[in-house]
């Protein structure tokens, strides 16, 4: 985390994502997603891990919940289109936020839990690798 301008690293991988993806709300939603993940560095709570060479990368950060236990929740992750279809990638980035959950003495890893996946390789793998895809949503629009 050391000697990186976090804000622009922000902006890299939200303008990569975006690019890529078209992923945020057309009314604000980029510039949202920005200003929450710098609030979240202002409060020093948000981290983040890189894969080597600027490959990916993973946003996340450690919650309380109600019952006084803490979770690692992913806020954003993302690896470039040219290294995906390796499972290692993927792991990597997962590996690292079991990691931090099993340091940091937490009850649990939520991915996605802010967005939810509906990428079937994607929820193949993290089924694979332990975790439960099944998520309560109502979609209000």
């Amino acid at each position: 985390m050391e000697n990186v301008n976090v804000i622009e690293e922000i902006d890299y991988w939200i303008e990569q994502a975006e690019k890529e993806l078209n992923c945020f709300n057309p009314n604000g939603g980029k510039e949202q997603v920005r200003n929450q993940m710098i609030g979240l560095y202002n409060q020093g709570i948000l981290r983040w891990y890189f894969l080597e060479d600027k490959k990916g990368i993973m946003v996340y950060c450690i919650t309380p919940d109600f019952r006084g236990d803490t979770s690692v929740n992913e806020l954003f992750m993302y690896i470039k289109p040219e290294y995906r279809g390796n499972i290692k990638l993927f792991k990597e980035l997962v590996t690292h936020l079991e990691a931090v959950a099993i340091i940091q003495n937490c009850k649990s890893v939520r991915i996605a839990s802010n967005i939810g996946y509906n990428d079937t390789l994607v929820l193949k793998c993290l089924q694979r690798f332990g975790y439960s895809t099944d998520v309560v949503v109502k979609n209000m629009r």
